[in-house]
């Protein structure tokens, strides 16, 4: 009989083999479980019953402590679209189709998240982070470049709905990021719109926007505090007028050939 000592068979370096292994399972496994926490458990989208994939479907719940909002749980609130949607047809993947008005609606390309409703807040002084520049006066428009405070804002339709009252900056990033406009009829309140979808005719001195139509502009989301806007405004506001450039006007749905 052949003795083979143990020493010769296993070593060093088979047991960092073997360790590495265990090491990767249960990094898989954990990285499985932890990407079930977004659109787990599965519902049917016909009949909406739930899919259960197995007893480890959704890991236990993740909480995090966030500097403006709190204690947070992982998993954000949904909105209730019940009536303002169409049912899915039968198909999987079969689009909902709008019943009302998608941009008051908040639907489709219009579709916003039920994010917290408070400010976001800079790192360091923890101030709202996106201001005007009448409150935040330790920042101002760069002498090289146009100021478009005072002039007209023109809508998709061609109609002047108002004036450029103020810019809106990034504390953080430091960079504009909404336009405040002081639109006509004597509301106190303005609209504001994300700067993105607008631009700038520094010969007419005019803001233009051909996300939506005069009507549509004076609707959009208006904000509680003139001074500030919440995380929930933000994706309200910036939901609205991206969702214009699909539902604005009729033709926009159409197919283009």
């Amino acid at each position: 009989m052949t003795y083979v000592a143990y020493s010769t068979q296993f070593d060093l370096a088979l047991l960092s083999l073997y360790l590495f292994y265990g090491f990767f399972i249960v990094l898989i496994m954990y990285l499985r479980n932890e990407d079930r926490r977004e659109g787990f458990p599965l519902v049917h989208e016909v009949n909406g019953q739930l899919q259960v994939i197995n007893p480890r479907s959704a890991p236990k719940p993740k909480v995090w402590n966030l500097a403006h909002g709190g204690p947070t749980v992982a998993g954000r609130e949904e909105r209730m679209l019940d009536g303002l949607l169409t049912p899915p047809a039968r198909t999987p993947g079969s689009p909902a189709l709008p019943l009302g008005n998608p941009l008051a609606d908040g639907v489709g390309p219009a579709a916003y998240a039920l994010r917290a409703d408070v400010p976001d807040l800079t790192y360091d002084a923890a101030l709202p982070k996106i201001v005007p520049l009448r409150v935040a006066t330790e920042y101002s428009i760069a002498e090289e470049d146009f100021d478009p405070r005072g002039w007209y804002m023109v809508t998709a339709d061609g109609r002047t709905v108002g004036t450029v009252r103020d810019v809106w900056v990034d504390r953080s990033d430091v960079l504009l990021r909404y336009i405040e406009v002081a639109v006509q009829g004597g509301d106190e309140r303005a609209v504001v719109l994300p700067i993105g979808v607008a631009n700038f005719d520094t010969r007419k001195k005019e803001a233009q926007t051909s996300a939506l139509l005069a009507d549509q502009f004076l609707a959009a989301p208006r904000l509680a505090n003139p001074d500030q806007i919440t995380l929930l405004e933000e994706d309200k506001v910036s939901a609205y007028f991206a969702g214009g450039y699909m539902y604005a006007t009729p033709n926009r749905q159409e197919p283009a050939l």
